[in-house]
């Protein structure tokens, strides 16, 4: 194993188990299924402004990416995952090949703001898959949720959950070497969750 190999899995656990109190990076990071797009029913959708070592305005629809999510191991929030392309063109300095893009949203469900306005501390990584690129925000206090909706998917029996949030970034993710930065200013998507933790 690689030394910079080494950085990378010491990086993807402090993901999961300092940052996002999540399960194990391996786990936490690996490809989500491969389907047909994100949810069965149509709707899904990542919409994200990336800047920074990414440049890009992403607009996925349901059919262009993947998407899975439930509740954290110890129950006290919410990680969603979404996995799509990131076009040769939006990304400074490289050439032609499509690469795949994954974040992982570990929200925290107690809401920080006073009044009816929500602001829930979330933690955001950032992943270009098989390329040892990774940028987290090690932490919930760069971005945060505004808006939270959960509604239940018909025929499943209460077990999962369309999920819609809208949040901002006020502090990039960060590489693990520390010398290179993605800011997500907006985002804005629905995806799907479980509503039971795994046993």
């Amino acid at each position: 194993m690689t030394r910079f190999s080494v950085l990378v899995a010491l990086g993807l656990a402090c993901v999961a188990c300092a940052a996002d109190h999540d399960q194990p990076a391996q786990q936490a990071a690996k490809p989500a299924a491969a389907t047909g797009g994100c949810i069965d029913a149509g709707g899904g959708f990542l919409q994200a402004q990336l800047r920074g070592a990414l440049v890009a305005d992403l607009d996925w629809k349901n059919a262009e990416m993947r998407c899975e999510g439930g509740p954290r191991p110890d129950g006290k929030g919410l990680r969603v995952t979404f996995a799509g392309g990131l076009p040769a063109a939006q990304h400074t300095g490289e050439a032609s090949t499509p690469r795949q893009l994954r974040f992982i949203f570990g929200i925290d469900e107690h809401d920080t703001a006073a009044g009816a306005v929500q602001a829930l501390p979330t933690n955001l990584t950032v992943i270009l898959e098989g390329e040892q690129q990774l940028y987290t925000t090690l932490g919930d206090d760069h971005c945060a949720v505004e808006t939270l909706e959960r509604t239940p998917v018909d025929g499943s029996g209460g077990k999962k959950a369309r999920v819609h949030a809208r949040g901002y970034c006020v502090g990039p993710a960060t590489n693990l070497a520390g010398d290179a930065r993605v800011l997500i200013p907006t985002f804005e998507f629905t995806g799907i969750a479980d509503t039971e933790i795994a046993p």
